[in-house]
Formats: C-alpha cells, sequence, structure tokens
C-alpha cells in the first residue's frame, strides 16, 4: 500500500487515478445495483437508507437556497424522487441540489471512516449495521441522470476546473493518502461483491441441472 501511494502521490497522476477510478467505481456499482435489482425484496432491504438520505439531502439543499418543494417520496419501487419549483433559473443552484446527495453522502462516509479508527470497542452487531448503512448510502449517492441533466453545464465546469488546479486540489499528502486509499478499498469491494453474486450464481445454476 506505501508504494502505491507514493506512486499515486503527485497531482498528474492522482488526476488521472481518480477520473479513471470514479467510472471503474461508477459502473461496477452499476452492474451490482442490476444484479441485486432482480430480487426486490434484497434491493429494498440493501437500498432503503440510502435512498432516504439521498432525497433527504435533495430537500435540504432545497430549503437552503430557497427552492420551495412541490412532492416528495423517499422510497418506491423506482426509487425516491423530490419536485421542487423555483421563480427564477439559477443553474448553481441547481447544481448543489442536483449534487447534494453526493455531497452529504461523501460526509457520512468520511465521519464512518473516522468512527472506525477512533472507535476500536464496537461491538460487533454496531459494525455490521454501519457497514451497512455506509454500503447503502454509498450506493444511492451518486446523481442520477436526471440530476446530471438539470445542470451539466457546471458539472463539467468543476471537471474542467479540478484539471487546470489539480496542483491545488491534490495538494496536500494526507489528504491524497486518504483519497487514494478510499478508492482502492471500494473499487476492491466493489469487484470482491460482483465476483460473489456472480460465483453464486453459476452454483446455483449447475445445482439445478
Amino acid at each position: 500500500m506505501q508504494s502505491l501511494l507514493s506512486a499515486l502521490n503527485n497531482p498528474n497522476t492522482l488526476t488521472i487515478f481518480v477520473f479513471i477510478a470514479s467510472v471503474l467505481i461508477y459502473r461496477l456499482r452499476n452492474y451490482f445495483l442490476l444484479q441485486i435489482s432482480q430480487n426486490q425484496i434484497w434491493a429494498n432491504i440493501i437500498l432503503y437508507p440510502g435512498v432516504a438520505i439521498h432525497e433527504l439531502s435533495h430537500m435540504f439543499f432545497c430549503l437552503v437556497t430557497g427552492a420551495k418543494i412541490k412532492d416528495f417520496k423517499l422510497f418506491d419501487s423506482g426509487g425516491g424522487y423530490v419536485e421542487y419549483q423555483t421563480t427564477t433559473k439559477n443553474v448553481v443552484r441547481d447544481f448543489f441540489i442536483s449534487l447534494a446527495p453526493l455531497i452529504i453522502g461523501l460526509a457520512i462516509l468520511v465521519f464512518v471512516f473516522k468512527l472506525l479508527l477512533l472507535r476500536g470497542d464496537l461491538e460487533l452487531i454496531q459494525k455490521i449495521f454501519i457497514y451497512y448503512i455506509s454500503l447503502s448510502v454509498f450506493l444511492a449517492m451518486y446523481p442520477s441522470k436526471r440530476d446530471v441533466l438539470n445542470s451539466w453545464p457546471v458539472f463539467v465546469l468543476a471537471i474542467v476546473l479540478i484539471i487546470f488546479f489539480r496542483e491545488e486540489v491534490f495538494s496536500h499528502e494526507q489528504f491524497n493518502n486518504v483519497l487514494i486509499v478510499l478508492y482502492s478499498v471500494t473499487l476492491a469491494a466493489l469487484i470482491f461483491a460482483n465476483i460473489t453474486i456472480l460465483v453464486t450464481r453459476n452454483s446455483r445454476k449447475i445445482r439445478i441441472r
């Protein structure tokens, strides 16, 4: 792990790593969601807390930015939703409302990460519950297609700014190390989860035959 941290801990390499890892994580996450969606009961159990937090994050940023909430649903068979209304078009406001689940989700995951590091005396059932909530939040925190469409110019601008100001964004070694570890662990966990699903499914097919 130390050699990986050393190799990636410079702005140019880390920028490439972050973008490639983000795409891989997004694709692996979508594949995992596709697999668990074939069992609606398990899908609901795994996703409900994360989807509820996703929609509550939208609602919170609506209230903060002065947008009026018309209707919402925290969870249903197709996921939740929040409908809001504004008097004027504001791309920046829409961007933060759209990005709210990612901001809140990352804040929750960072809090959980620090909690697990600081609290070594947690009971097994507490750790299982924390991992469950973390998994649910992670799977549901990404912006939906509607979220991206609502404010895609600012999304593009944010990516461009990260690329052009990568020296400043990735200037702190400790932050970079935490980022690399989180990305690496997330990739490994998703790969393991998807392989487990595939192996389990194939073994069931063999038994049926």
